[in-house]
């Protein structure tokens, strides 16, 4: 959890402590795995501080070093326009007075809950929904195998993933026509995609 910006001579009196078992320095967060083991360590044993762009030796480095090497890199802010891209189910809570910003990403049940228990259900039932030429044409894309976002999107000749997310794949998931292989890993990168018994049915 993060706290109020520390004054300046409170940061400057934290880092003449160097580091310890309650608190670390990292120069920046490109690390994840190096981030969350520090956060569990903190987590499991009462609490720490984690100074993030400061460098093991005490040196005040700040965050936009790193910043300009990431790319796609669109100016100050692009992240939040690009994650509302991606997720639409993004809540911005802006803490003006915090000089801090919080982004509550919310999992609809409907689109990833259940997914491995649809096989089972409305196996032969006739398809009676509207369904929009966006899902027929994914059903159509995805045959017999399972098949990867990216894989798909060649297959549909699609380049804007934001669009392939909305039109083709979540409505997909929503009315059931498809599912995920590794329901209880959504976001995993080997995760693939196969037709329902209900999108079989609608490809007859």
């Amino acid at each position: 959890m993060s706290e109020q910006p520390l004054a300046e001579a409170t940061l400057l009196a934290r880092i003449a402590l160097g580091e310890h078992t309650r608190q670390q320095f990292k120069r920046s967060f490109h690390n994840p795995d190096a981030l969350a083991a520090e956060l569990a360590a903190f987590a499991n044993s009462g609490g720490g501080t984690l100074l993030i762009g400061v460098t093991d030796d005490g040196i005040i480095t700040g965050l936009s070093e790193h910043a300009f090497r990431m790319l796609p890199y669109r100016g100050l802010g692009s992240g939040i326009p690009r994650a509302l891209d991606e997720w639409s189910q993004i809540e911005l809570i802006d803490e003006v007075s915090g000089n801090q910003f919080t982004a509550r990403v919310q999992r609809p049940k409907a689109q990833w809950a259940g997914a491995g228990e649809q096989a089972t259900e409305q196996v032969e039932a006739p398809v009676t929904e509207q369904v929009t030429e966006q899902v027929r044409r994914l059903c159509v894309a995805l045959g017999q195998e399972a098949k990867g976002t990216k894989e798909l999107m060649q297959s549909l000749n699609l380049k804007h993933r934001p669009s392939f997310l909305e039109d083709y794949l979540n409505p997909a998931l929503q009315q059931r026509f498809v599912e995920l292989t590794q329901p209880d890993s959504p976001r995993s990168p080997t995760q693939k995609y196969r037709l329902t018994a209900q999108g079989k049915v609608l490809l007859k």
